[in-house]
């Protein structure tokens, strides 16, 4: 955890920094939560390409917030996992002005990325949310009267058993070129919900027959892996080939432990 400081208007976290950081480049915060938001100052947050922070609630967003990745171009894009628990929107804002989010991957969670209520100048952008379960990859929820809106730009929502983009907020989302792969309620091969106003689509990608170049990875251990484990990282590897055959599809990439 970092120490109590003044909000940064820019804020750099790398999950895997030593405990203490103040927020710089040279010294980032470890976790999401220890970077100070507020809704009063513009604030920028840079999440290190190649972490993975896991969580179990919901990452909130206030307004004048700005998101993005920074490190090598070559590396993945920075994950939330939300591990399978019940949370609402891995990142979640309400009544959002002035807010940009790109290049970050949402998994495992019931929301991906959820805005609740107007929305003025909020932007999405290269986000893939995957592994979405009981609901979708992105939505908009809970605005009335009709005005503001969220723009997705190049954002891919992948196996959600929900909507991939959804709309019930009665306001001009628009969706330009984004794609939605094996989502929807019935595990449809893509889906969008109805209430996306009419014309407010630019672009829309749906892929009927193929998935995107989208690929897991999964680490194997044999000595000191186990197959309750997750899988996802080489601390939480899994033990044995079965588990791979029942766990693994076409794509994913297997990275297996020396000896």
């Amino acid at each position: 955890a970092a120490p109590d400081a003044a909000p940064r208007a820019v804020a750099y976290v790398d999950s895997e920094a030593p405990d203490g950081g103040d927020g710089s480049l040279r010294a980032p915060f470890n976790a999401l939560d220890d970077v100070e938001l507020d809704a009063g100052i513009e604030q920028t947050v840079y999440l290190k390409r190649g972490s993975l922070f896991r969580r179990s609630q919901a990452w909130e967003i206030p307004s004048k917030t700005k998101v993005a990745a920074y490190g090598r171009y070559s590396d993945p894009r920075p994950i939330i996992d939300g591990r399978y628990e019940d949370i609402y929107g891995l990142i979640r804002g309400l009544d959002l002005v002035d807010v940009a989010i790109a290049d970050v991957h949402v998994r495992r969670a019931r929301h991906g990325v959820l805005f609740l209520g107007l929305s003025d100048g909020v932007t999405g952008t290269r986000i893939l949310a995957e592994d979405m379960v009981g609901l979708g990859g992105f939505a908009h929820e809970d605005a009335t009267n009709g005005t503001g809106g969220v723009t997705w730009i190049d954002c891919d929502a992948v196996r959600c058993e929900g909507d991939g983009f959804s709309n019930r907020a009665e306001t001009n989302d628009v969706l330009i070129g984004c794609r939605a792969y094996h989502c929807g309620p019935i595990w449809g091969v893509y889906a969008i919900a109805d209430r996306i106003p009419s014309g407010s689509l630019v672009n829309y990608v749906p892929v009927e027959a193929t998935m995107p170049n989208i690929s897991r990875e999964f680490f194997v251990d044999s000595i000191n892996g186990n197959d309750a484990n997750d899988g996802l990282t080489p601390q939480t590897a899994w033990q044995t080939v079965a588990k791979i055959n029942s766990s693994s599809i076409t794509g994913d990439r297997i990275n297996l432990a020396k000896g």
